[in-house]
C-alpha cells in the first residue's frame, strides 16, 4: 500500500471518528446544536453516510496490504524464517531473469567478446609482470617488468571504460524492464526461458548425435 493510500485511510478514519462524536454529543444534549465537525486534514463538514463508503474503501485496502505482508512484529519465528527464504527465492528469480535479458541481447553479447579481450590481456600483462618481477630477477628484466605492468593497468582501465560507455546502457533497460514486472511475471519469465535453454539444448544434442552417427557410418 502507497504512502498517499494510508494518507487517505487516515483521514477518512479520523472523519468519521470526529462526526461520529458530533452526532452523540447532539444526541446526549436533547436537541442542542451540534458542534461542527472538524476534519484535521481538511476543513469542511462531512456527514457519517457520506465518509462511510470511503472508509469501507480504505479498510479493504488494508486487509489487502495484509494479506500481502505481514507485520514482522506480529510474525512467529518460523513464519519470519520462512518469509527470509521467500525473499531469497523471489530474489534469486529476479536474478536469473536479469541475466536471461542480458543473455537475450545480441547487442549486449556482440560487446562480450571485446571486453573478455581487454580485461583477459591486461590480466595476462599483470602475470608477465610479476613473472619478470620475481622469478627472473630484477637486473636488466626491470624495464620490462614496469611495462608490462603499465600495459596491465592500461588494458584493464580500457575493459572497465569500455564497459561504462559500451555496456552499461544494456544493463540499465534490462533493471528497468525488471523493475515493471511483479514478481508473478518474472517467475512465467524464467520458466519460458528455461523452457527455451532445454529446447535448445536438445537441439544441440540431437544435431550432435546425428553428426556423430553420420562419422560412424
Amino acid at each position: 500500500m502507497s504512502l498517499r493510500d494510508t494518507i487517505e485511510g487516515a483521514r477518512d478514519e479520523a472523519k468519521v471518528t470526529v462526526d461520529a462524536m458530533a452526532k452523540k454529543s447532539k444526541d446526549g444534549s436533547g436537541g442542542d446544536k451540534a458542534v461542527p465537525a472538524y476534519d484535521p486534514f481538511k476543513s469542511g463538514k462531512s456527514s457519517a453516510a457520506g465518509a462511510r463508503p470511503a472508509r469501507e474503501a480504505a479498510a479493504s485496502v488494508r486487509m489487502e496490504g495484509d494479506r500481502t505482508k505481514k507485520n514482522p512484529a506480529t510474525m512467529t519465528k518460523e513464519e519470519k524464517k520462512a518469509a527470509r527464504a521467500e525473499e531469497r527465492r523471489l530474489e534469486d528469480k529476479r536474478n536469473t531473469a536479469y541475466d536471461y535479458m542480458l543473455k537475450d541481447n545480441p547487442e549486449y553479447k556482440a560487446t562480450n567478446k571485446t571486453w573478455w579481450i581487454l580485461l583477459g590481456v591486461g590480466f595476462a600483462m599483470t602475470i608477465v609482470s610479476l613473472i619478470f618481477t620475481y622469478v627472473l630477477g630484477n637486473g636488466g628484466m626491470g624495464l620490462i617488468a614496469l611495462i608490462a605492468l603499465v600495459l596491465a593497468y592500461a588494458f584493464i582501465i580500457a575493459a572497465f571504460v569500455y564497459d561504462f560507455r559500451k555496456r552499461r546502457k544494456f544493463r540499465k533497460a534490462a533493471e528497468k524492464r525488471l523493475q515493471g514486472m511483479n514478481d508473478k511475471r518474472v517467475a512465467e519469465y524464467v520458466k519460458e526461458q528455461n523452457e527455451k535453454a532445454r529446447a535448445e539444448q536438445a537441439e544441440q544434442e540431437a544435431a550432435k548425435a546425428a553428426k556423430k552417427a553420420a562419422k560412424g557410418k
